[in-house]
């Protein structure tokens, strides 16, 4: 009887001490799936140098290396966007800034039509975007042409020939142009605007002269003659 009672608690200890083993073992491995769960909620919720930091003993430790992983793709991916978002920001800050230093107006369209930069001449010349449409500058552009002109600078080739345009008591020039990339495909378009009312008003005082000239030398020669 009493090897069967120390054979019994021996069983017992061996259970509990088993059933023990086996709820330590299941927290750790709770723990470190809560730690892994962790990690993926904080990287979800945009906390990107978050990072599970397991050694892959186990399964839980492959998944945690799994997921430590992938963010730092993801990271390495979001780098590289960022990096190329700041190098486009920098190009559209170095285009806007020539643009404004050119004195005539620029206006550029995608391909669309819509107006996405209007240098400030452009402003001063028009006004505003209502002014560009309803003076019919946006329809240079709306013919799409496979035969573009010469060159007005790289990339840039004219679309036809400079038009004249009443806006008010102005007279601008404006020339249509395409914008094509290194490998000729279409971006958009730009109009170059040019006040010419001065050239224009000249012109007109100058016919005038030479008209009143005419009448004033060809008029006593014509009664001289009759």
């Amino acid at each position: 009887p009493q090897n069967q009672q120390t054979l019994v608690y021996g069983i017992g200890a061996v259970t509990v001490t088993a059933i023990l083993a086996t709820f330590v073992a299941a927290s750790i491995v709770a723990r470190r799936v809560n730690r892994v769960r962790a990690a993926v909620d904080d990287l979800r919720a945009g906390h990107r140098m978050t990072r599970a930091a397991m050694p892959a003993t186990d399964e839980v430790g492959v998944l945690a290396e799994s997921v430590d992983t992938y963010a730092d793709y993801v990271q390495g991916k979001q780098d590289e966007l960022r990096e190329m978002l700041r190098r486009k920001r920098t190009e559209l800050e170095r285009a806007t800034a020539v643009l404004e230093s050119i004195p005539d107006g620029i206006i550029v369209q995608d391909l669309d039509g819509r107006v996405i930069l209007m240098n400030e001449p452009a402003r001063h010349l028009l006004g505003s975007q209502r002014v560009f449409r309803s003076a019919g500058l946006h329809e240079l552009t709306a013919l799409v042409t496979d035969t573009l002109g010469a060159a007005l600078a790289p990339g840039v080739y004219a679309m036809g020939t400079p038009q004249r345009v009443a806006l008010g008591e102005r007279m601008l020039s404006a020339q249509a142009a395409a914008v094509l990339s290194p490998s000729n495909d279409r971006l958009g378009t730009v109009i170059v605007l040019r006040d010419i009312t001065p050239e224009v008003r000249q012109a007109r005082e100058r016919d005038a002269l030479l008209e009143r000239i005419e009448k004033e030398v060809y008029a006593p020669i014509s009664g001289m003659v009759q």
